[in-house]
């Protein structure tokens, strides 16, 4: 079959054959703007489905898959990931599907990442106690300040 042709998923789920003069075109910098759109829209809307339901049979529930596809379109298209694909390397569907694994993998270790003071049981600060200590601390401190080294040095 030629590069250029591609069928609709025939299958529920199935990638479409790739049509690399499309993905060329949405990559191409000298591609005209409104060309480069066009074909960047049409491969977001082939592949979402079975990008959607590849993240379905790994095991997300449909509002998460739901948000890692969206999330893993906008990345592609952000960082021109998709411009880096090249027909001697491989199928599309192949250089999505790895670019899709990492996504997801970046995406659960960030979830999975421990925010700053996570897991403490935050309580309201007793300000009063706090000032007191602070004055004591600094009273403290004048005072060894005003000590020769030999005072100092005695616990005088």
């Amino acid at each position: 079959m030629p590069a250029t042709l591609a069928t609709e998923t025939t299958r529920e789920g199935l990638f479409a054959s790739t049509r690399w003069t499309m993905v060329l075109d949405a990559g191409e910098s000298q591609t005209p703007p409104a060309e480069a759109l066009s074909a960047l829209s049409e491969l977001c809307r082939i592949y979402w489905r079975p990008i959607f339901l590849f993240l379905r049979r790994q095991g997300s529930n449909p509002d998460d898959a739901q948000d890692l596809t969206q999330g893993f379109f906008a990345h592609l298209i952000e960082s021109r990931a998709y411009a880096r694909a090249d027909p001697d390397k491989g199928r599309f569907r192949s250089f999505l599907l790895g670019a899709l694994k990492h996504f997801v993998a970046h995406a659960r270790a960030h979830d999975r990442t421990q925010k700053r003071g996570g897991g403490m049981i935050l309580g309201q600060l007793d300000t009063a106690a706090i000032a007191g200590s602070i004055q004591w601390l600094l009273l403290d401190c004048f005072r060894w300040s005003r000590k020769t080294p030999v005072e100092a040095g005695n616990g005088a």
